[in-house]
């Protein structure tokens, strides 16, 4: 089961997961495509994935990397409200 809030925005083909509740401290592009906002003592807050349909398979690798293990909804190529 997918434990963490997913937003879609299909105007800019951008998926949002929200890891932790926390304020934002600063933005890291791992990759153009892929972005990690984190707090000011660096835990992740969340993940804007770019393109999602070509980059979630890197993102999931990148975040697996960190400990966090996420699968997407089943329906996650449609718009998530």
């Amino acid at each position: 089961m997918f434990a963490y809030p997913v937003t879609y925005d299909p105007d800019a083909d951008a998926l949002y997961i929200t890891v932790h509740d926390a304020p934002i401290a600063s933005q890291v592009s791992l990759t153009p495509d892929i972005i990690v906002d984190e707090t000011a003592d660096h835990r992740l807050v969340g993940l804007e994935i770019l393109t999602p349909a070509d980059n979630w398979p890197l993102a999931r690798t990148l975040l697996a990397q960190h400990g966090y293990a996420l699968d997407l909804p089943a329906n996650w190529t449609d718009p998530i409200r």
